[in-house]
């Protein structure tokens, strides 16, 4: 099909199909539970041009996990009375957690009808079909965020309804998380007495390698009515990749008569006739057929049917092939039609849509050469040697049309007893591993036409030695284990066998070494104390205990088999020598020589209290010899209680300012019994302390004295109140530095903040409030208030800044700021940003991030100025 008419009631399919076959959306939504704080800050000058500066107090905003969904789509349908009728939808999880969702159907009021039944089937292989008619289903599998479900609607009509009454229903999905999220269709069938024509599409066959075919693709159609349908058109554009066959059309009606494909006013048959015309120059001005948007009638098949009696059905059929060269994919193909019902020329229909899957031609080829896939190039493969170890170098090549990865196994081995045969990556060291799942190593997956480099070592025993010694790779596609191809391996060789010993601290035959034979120990041979964030460092040393030079490897893992390298999450282990490079592999080591090894512990900032071990390796890639040592890192307890923000504010004199504060434990240990002091740095000052145990934000009535907390969780956060009172007979300019002080461990350990206040006649305060905006308006929800609130990915906040002159002298310069907290930005919406006097410093766009400052100007004795913006939650 060339192009959708918004007209039709069946054109819905064919984009249906489009999001059937589309990769899964991408949903990027804050994390729930992120916690959103805020806090803005205004300077300004006094009547003796002397800037200050004071701080909000600080808000916050918790993301919570939302519920959301998708519901695609409404449709529109003819049907008889007494009949069904089928409606594919497709459901997709929009919210930030997995979720199930219940599906129902409600009869729409103000209708005609209303249908005798809905059931809905799911749809797995998403043809539009239902799977299985036996199997109602009532909700959805669980989906992830981002994850979609097809299923069918079937609607059963009653059978006494009249012509032209249209019925409706509602499909509607709930979420299990949130019920109230909701996302509703509406599904309408129209009831004729009229010609009613139904087309299907079908194809011989719906996979085949490129440059197969013919495969017959057949156009049923049928009148289901009483009434005759003429001037019946359908329409078939091939999909690209697809091939007509010239001359292979025939029709139900006219038998093996081969339809001409040329010639669009050529009436072919007989007492029903056909005008027929496909990929042709000829198949110009056929007016049924130009509804297209390229108006061109010479790249589709056209077939007019003079007229179509009632519950008859027939059917044109033609060839089609599949094009040389294609790569693995899927072609998609709708037909269109429309015809005439005795009244009127209907609206143009799809039939349904039918996939061909260009499957993949499997084809490989192991040998010896990097620039030839024939085979038997370059084989049998000679090897070398690199000490006691024969090493070849083989080549895949993958000749199929798609990517494949191919399974390598070694057999037929000539080499004597003990042989320990491996198989590397290109570089010869990394080891060549199964990502294919069947247990087998692979080359994982190759593209078509490449070529893949295969290290095979054999490891020899001692006192090896043979003629001609012959060893094969046989590479198997993992698409088709039926193709395989062999390349052989062959060398005659004498070598002799080495050996390692990993120790701690010094080299064998030197003072202090420990750890010496062979390993791993049942306990650690050093345990090194260290705290999160930090890097502890384990001396090692590569001992090499055979007659031969070798080099070897390094490895660690928190399992002793080393089946898996493990780590600790977020710890990283580095490698070097004494000069600092970093090390993956010792280098070259005379026989009997050991070399000096750091492995530096990087320990992430956020663990816990724990005793890690940590195996550490080395191993020969020459040789296989190997050795592992246990060691293991003690983590211990971290102590991270921290108090903010700091603070600044005026106030005059015989008044009072009131501070917020945060209490935070960063630690990766509960805190118990900490207390709480503080100190006025000048006379006439005095400051209390409040804890917000009403947890409404601000200091009020609900809300007690602070000098203990008798426990704060990791992670827990404590919002607190300093109240600093100013003497009255202190003077204009007297400056105070309340510090407050969070002590635990029996005073052992502390944290600090400070509060600076001068007294002032030109006074300002800062206020922040917030409000929600839900739709995102830019109007509030709610009054704005110090208090959190919680807010979904994709809402809005509105945040209000109120500069406050309380002071006796007009105020000049005034200027507040703030900027986007993270994972928020910008809105515009209803006028925002809004300044109550002055200007934007520097304007800011929707969707927009950074400061916003308001730049207000003069401020009187008494008076407030606002600044108002909002921001989107992401």
């Amino acid at each position: 099909m060339k192009q959708q008419h918004p007209a039709s009631l069946n054109a819905v399919l064919l984009s249906l199909w489009l999001v059937l076959l589309s990769p899964s959306l991408s949903w990027a939504l804050t994390a729930a539970d992120t916690v959103i704080r805020n806090q803005a800050s205004a300077t300004f000058k006094d009547e003796t041009g002397t800037v200050y500066s004071v701080t909000s107090n600080m808000v916050e905003t918790l993301v919570q996990p939302v519920a959301g969904l998708e519901l695609t789509q409404s449709q529109s349908k003819l049907g008889s009375a007494g009949g069904t009728v089928e409606f594919p939808h497709v459901l997709t999880n929009t919210g930030n957690n997995t979720d199930t969702y219940t599906l129902s159907a409600a009869q729409v009021t103000g209708d005609d009808f209303d249908f005798s039944t809905v059931s809905f089937y799911a749809d797995a292989n998403q043809d539009g079909q239902a799977d299985d008619l036996a199997s109602p289903i009532s909700d959805t599998p669980v989906l992830k965020a981002g994850e979609s479900f097809a299923f069918v609607a079937i609607a059963t009509l009653p059978g006494s309804v009249a012509n032209s009454n249209a019925g409706e229903f509602s499909l509607t999905g709930s979420s299990h998380f949130t019920p109230t999220t909701q996302a509703s269709n509406q599904d309408t069938v129209v009831v004729t007495d009229q010609a009613i024509m139904d087309v299907t599409k079908a194809l011989s066959a719906h996979a085949g390698i490129a440059g197969s075919g013919t495969y017959t693709v057949t156009l049923r159609y049928h009148n289901r009515s009483l009434v005759p349908a003429s001037n019946v058109v359908l329409i078939d554009a091939l999909p690209a990749g697809m091939e007509y066959v010239a001359n292979s059309a025939r029709w139900s009606e006219s038998g093996a008569t081969v339809l001409t494909d040329a010639n669009p006013t050529d009436a072919q048959g007989s007492l029903q006739t056909i005008r027929y015309c496909a990929y042709d120059s000829s198949c110009v001005g056929i007016p049924e057929a130009q509804k297209d948007a390229d108006t061109d009638t010479r790249n589709q098949v056209t077939a007019i049917l003079t007229d179509v009696v009632p519950d008859s059905r027939g059917e044109v059929r033609f060839e089609v092939r599949i094009a040389n060269g294609l790569p693995v994919s899927t072609l998609i193909n709708t037909a269109e039609y429309e015809f005439h019902d005795g009244t009127n020329t209907s609206d143009r229909y799809l039939s349904n849509a039918v996939r061909f899957d260009v499957t993949q031609t499997v084809g490989v080829v192991a040998n010896g050469s990097a620039s030839s896939n024939v085979d038997g190039t370059l084989e049998p493969v000679a090897g070398s040697m690199t000490g006691s170890t024969a090493v070849f170098h083989d080549f895949i090549w993958n000749t199929g049309n798609g990517a494949d990865s191919f399974d390598l196994a070694l057999s037929g081995s000539s080499f004597p007893a003990g042989t320990v045969f491996q198989l590397f990556h290109a570089d010869g060291f990394t080891p060549l591993l199964d990502t294919n799942g069947n247990g087998i190593p692979d080359t994982g997956e190759r593209a078509t036409g490449t070529v893949y480099e295969v290290v095979v070592k054999a490891f020899l025993p001692v006192g090896a030695s043979g003629a001609n010694l012959e060893v094969t790779l046989l590479a198997t596609s993992f698409k088709d284990n039926a193709k395989a191809n062999p390349v052989v391996n062959q060398l005659t060789i004498l070598a002799s066998a080495g050996g390692v010993d990993l120790t701690n601290h010094a080299a064998l035959g030197m003072a202090g070494v420990t750890g010496a034979g062979a390993g791993p120990e049942a306990t650690p041979v050093t345990t090194n104390s260290a705290m999160p964030g930090t890097t502890t460092r384990f001396t090692l040393y590569v001992n090499n205990t055979s007659s031969a030079a070798d080099n070897f490897d390094l490895g660690v893992s928190t399992d002793p088999t080393f089946a898996a390298i493990n780590l600790p999450a977020g710890w990283v282990v580095n490698f070097s020598d004494d000069q600092g490079n970093t090390l993956a592999n010792t280098g070259s080591m005379a026989a009997n020589t050991g070399k000096l090894v750091y492995a530096d512990v990087s320990i992430p900032a956020d663990a816990g209290v724990m005793s890690a071990a940590l195996y550490f390796r080395v191993v020969s890639p020459v040789t296989g010899a190997s050795d592992i040592k246990l060691d293991a890192v003690m983590v211990g307890e971290v102590t991270d209680v921290v108090l903010f923000p700091d603070n600044e504010g005026q106030v005059l004199p015989g008044g009072i300012i009131v501070y917020s504060h945060w209490v935070v434990n960063q630690g990766n240990q509960a805190q118990a019994n900490i207390t709480f002091s503080h100190t006025d740095g000048s006379a006439g000052w005095q400051t209390v302390l409040y804890e917000d145990t009403d947890a409404n934000g601000v200091l009020s009535g609900g809300d007690v004295r602070l000098s203990t907390l008798a426990n704060l969780a990791v992670g827990e956060t404590r919002l607190i109140f300093a109240k600093v009172h100013a003497a009255a007979t202190l003077p204009m300019g007297a400056m105070n530095v309340s510090t407050l002080t969070a002590s635990w461990n029996g005073g052992a350990d502390s944290t600090s903040a400070t509060d600076t206040t001068t007294t002032n006649r030109s006074d300002v305060a800062i206020r922040k409030e917030q409000a929600t905006d839900t739709n995102c308006d830019g109007t509030p929800d709610t009054a704005f208030s110090f208090s959190g609130f919680a807010v979904e990915p994709g809402q809005c906040a509105i945040y209000r800044l109120t500069a406050t002159n309380t002071g006796a002298e007009s105020i000049r310069n005034v200027r507040i700021q703030d900027a986007t907290p993270a994972y928020t930005a910008f809105i515009t919406a209803g006028g925002l940003p809004q300044l109550s006097q002055g200007a934007l410093v520097a304007p800011i766009s929707n969707g927009g991030r950074g400061a916003i400052i308001g730049a207000m100007g003069t401020l009187n004795a008494g008076y407030s100025a606002t600044l108002t913006f909002g921001i989107r939650v992401e």
